[in-house]
């Protein structure tokens, strides 16, 4: 968010300075030296993210499943929270939501993480007349014909609408902001060094209202429902940006994107290994099959 100082002078209020309420610092803790001290700050700022967000509402709660990294990270995290509020039977009270056309790879592995986590999980799955018709509707909720941003809403927007038709959840929990923060888009992989790496995640954060969170916001909200996305809790976000670029940069580890954050839940039983490591794949690719990708990107 952002607060904007005015000042009145003869021609009315002009506009001073826009400044936002949160700057990450650019300081690195260099006192965060190996893998094991990363895996630490991580799981504990993430875990404290999930509960703050948990603990403070009284209405129901849903997650968003794709099946990717992400949303089955903080699935399990909101799993986990619910065990030890309410007991081993906790995480039945957890409802989780995917959507996809029918053979996609969102759906498969959706279920495989409901499957290991004990989820009440529903299952959508669409046509591509279902995903066509409702381009009218998404373009009005996120006012944007912008063809890349509409593509990436409309899954949001249709899993929003019948969460709120077939459930009295309220708050939705996502998995949004986790690749700006840990430059986990694949482009990533071309980043000439470590400081343009940092530099990079630091622009997509700063710019994260503009594009991404205001699409998934306005999906989410246009059924009158509440998002909550614990990757970009301000203490996590402070907390994973003070890790030294060199450690948080993938690419010249020749790793997988998002290392730290894999490797961070790695022990604990959190995620099936085959999840935790899966390749990154944009939620409106991996909602459809090949074939259906091609007929939706044609059509729009």
């Amino acid at each position: 968010g952002h607060y904007m100082t005015m000042q009145y002078n003869n021609y009315g209020y002009n506009c001073q300075r826009l400044i936002p309420f949160f700057t990450p610092s650019t300081f690195a803790n260099n006192a965060i030296r190996y893998i094991k001290d990363t895996d630490r700050l991580i799981r504990e700022t993430l875990i404290a993210a999930v509960r703050k967000r948990v603990d403070n509402t009284d209405r129901e709660i849903a997650c968003l499943l794709s099946g990717g990294l992400d949303s089955s990270l903080i699935t399990s995290l909101v799993v986990k929270e619910f065990q030890k509020k309410h007991g081993p039977d906790g995480n039945k009270m957890v409802n989780t939501w995917s959507i996809g056309f029918e053979g996609s790879e969102d759906l498969k592995y959706a279920k495989k993480v409901a499957d290991f986590l004990g989820t009440t999980h529903h299952e959508i799955k669409c046509t591509e007349e279902t995903f066509l018709a409702a381009i009218p509707e998404v373009i009005y909720a996120i006012e944007s014909y912008d063809t890349t941003t509409v593509r990436a809403s409309v899954g949001n927007y249709l899993i929003c609408k019948y969460i709120k038709e077939q459930s009295d959840a309220k708050v939705i929990f996502n998995g949004d902001g986790s690749d700006e923060l840990t430059g986990g888009y694949l482009y990533f992989h071309y980043a000439p060094g470590s400081v343009e790496f940092d530099i990079e995640c630091r622009r997509l954060l700063k710019d994260l209202h503009l594009f991404d969170v205001l699409r998934s916001d306005r999906s989410i909200s246009s059924h009158g429902l509440e998002p909550r996305t614990p990757f970009l809790d301000r203490g996590f976000v402070k907390s994973y940006l003070s890790i030294p670029a060199h450690l948080r940069n993938h690419v010249i580890h020749g790793q997988q994107e998002k290392f730290l954050l894999r490797h961070a839940f790695s022990k604990g039983g959190f995620l099936p290994e085959e999840v935790l490591y899966r390749q990154k794949e944009a939620f409106s690719d991996g909602v459809s099959t090949q074939k259906e990708r091609a007929v939706v990107a044609c059509e729009v």
